[in-house]
């Protein structure tokens, strides 16, 4: 299946369960165009923006914002069954996880696994958490997957939460087994951590040692 799909909105959904404004799956299918926003729920279920079960797909041009809810707020997000996935030129902000401040639920702009997904320039801000599991707010968060490239991007995070081990990340890197390129990005933190260990403001955020799956071109970017 090879399909496009433009210049829709899509807003104003309220629920307890799973939410997303896009759900894709199968195909080579083009996502561009679109205006996501006003999403919100009393569960702690996860709400997307858009997100990627499997295939190859072409995630671009689109608006996402005000999300919220009391689980995993996402913008963009793809599934460990992508194949070839770029995410380009899209604007996400405004997102956050509201539910008690004592929970591990975290806001991310966009979150990618999968074989080979690219992610560039994109802007992404004004993410918020109230949540206490380190970092609560994440630029781009990479998962597991084959290569990831990601060039030439904007974060700009300014939060702060209420409890001690508040943190945040422009990037947050979780596995050491992607393969990753990362290049001309712009990252600026200014959130305010929390004061308990885990409390930090960060441009980068790595969840294991060494830099052994870092690409030799990663280079040129501003923290």
């Amino acid at each position: 299946t090879t399909a496009e799909v433009s210049q829709n909105t899509i807003n104003g959904n309220t629920t307890s369960t799973t939410a997303y404004g896009i759900y894709a799956t199968d195909g080579t299918i083009s996502w561009h165009h679109n205006e996501i926003h006003g999403f919100t729920g009393t569960g702690t279920a996860s709400r997307y923006g858009i997100y990627i079960h499997d295939h190859d797909h072409e995630i671009y041009a689109n608006e996402i914002y005000n999300i919220s809810g009391n689980g995993h707020v996402y913008g963009i997000s793809t599934g460990s069954y992508s194949d070839v996935v770029n995410i380009y030129n899209n604007e996400i902000h405004d997102l956050e996880y509201t539910g008690p401040s004592g929970s591990a639920y975290t806001s991310n702009g966009i979150h990618i696994l999968g074989a080979s997904v690219t992610v560039a320039n994109n802007m992404i801000y004004d993410l918020g958490s109230t949540g206490d599991g380190a970092p609560m707010i994440r630029g781009i968060a990479t998962n597991t997957g084959g290569t990831f490239n990601i060039y030439y991007n904007t974060i700009y995070l300014k939060g702060g939460g209420t409890n001690t081990n508040f943190g945040s990340a422009g990037l947050y890197l979780y596995s050491s087994g992607p393969t990753l390129d990362i290049r001309n990005n712009i990252v600026v933190d200014l959130s305010t951590p929390g004061t308990g260990t885990s409390g930090r403001a960060a441009a980068i955020w790595k969840g294991y040692t060494g830099f052994a799956n870092f690409a030799a071109s990663t280079d040129r970017n501003i923290y």
